[in-house]
């Protein structure tokens, strides 16, 4: 048993090996092939702009007094070097919420966030949300509140008072966040059949909400979907329903 356990033991012992040594390689390789063919990738760009940074004259940005980055929640440890390099005992504005950060694959750090906030001179909130329907608000604060902020990330959560909209329905206690779950049929059968049961809704809704004593315009509703080919079969039913629809791609910034 002992043998076994031993010999289990060093094969995992060469092959965590084999796996660091090979991630250094390509990494290295990658690195060397890029500079041969004058590649840079954007982790390239940000590191260039860094060290560029460090070593030049910073009279070179005395006309400028004020800095304010948006989305900071997206915001890595080397970009905010770089703002803090040119901003420093300036001016230096940061708008952000942890509870949007989604860029992490990108390089996005939520813990410079965490850290940059504490060190803040000054913090303010803006605790009304003037996009959404009241009921929804109120849900999703409800829902927070029970779940105690966001866990995984050890994140807080405070409670978001609502602006001025307000829908009224017909129903007094329709529910202001719904799911549908389709489990019966293939995948191209779900899609057909979500798409007809979303269009249906936006016909009921056109016709029966009233939003702030007017009714629904088809420029209140948004439609999110996975994939630009599901974003367009849904323009092309909601067309074939006389259902104006504009489609928001996102293509690389390259082409």
């Amino acid at each position: 048993y002992n043998d076994v356990i031993e010999t289990a033991s060093n094969y995992y012992n060469v092959f965590f090996n084999a796996r660091f040594y090979l991630y250094n390689y390509v990494i290295k390789n990658l690195k060397n092939e890029r500079n041969k063919l004058n590649i840079k990738t954007n982790d390239d760009l940000i590191m260039d702009v860094y060290k560029a940074i460090k070593n030049i004259d910073k009279d070179v940005f005395k006309d400028l007094k004020v800095l304010m980055v948006d989305e900071f929640q997206d915001t890595d440890v080397v970009q905010y070097s770089i703002f803090n390099e040119i901003f420093n005992n300036k001016i230096f504005l940061m708008i952000g919420d942890p509870k949007q950060a989604m860029y992490r694959f990108r390089g996005g750090d939520i813990d410079t966030y965490k850290r940059v906030r504490n060190e803040a001179d000054v913090l303010y909130t803006m605790d009304t949300n003037y996009r959404s329907e009241q009921n929804n608000i109120k849900k999703v604060n409800e829902y927070y509140t029970k779940t105690k902020g966001l866990t995984k990330s050890n994140l807080n959560y405070y409670n978001v008072k609502a602006g001025q909209k307000k829908l009224t329905e017909p129903n007094d206690n329709y529910a202001p966040l719904v799911s549908w779950e389709y489990t019966d049929g293939n995948i191209r059968q779900k899609q057909k059949d979500g798409i007809n049961d979303l269009i249906n809704e936006i016909k009921r809704i056109k016709m029966e909400v009233i939003i702030e004593n007017r009714s629904i315009n088809n420029s209140d509703i948004a439609i999110l979907t996975n994939t630009n080919n599901i974003a367009r079969m849904f323009q092309n039913c909601l067309k074939n329903n006389h259902i104006p629809a504009v489609l928001l791609t996102k293509q690389k910034v390259f082409k």
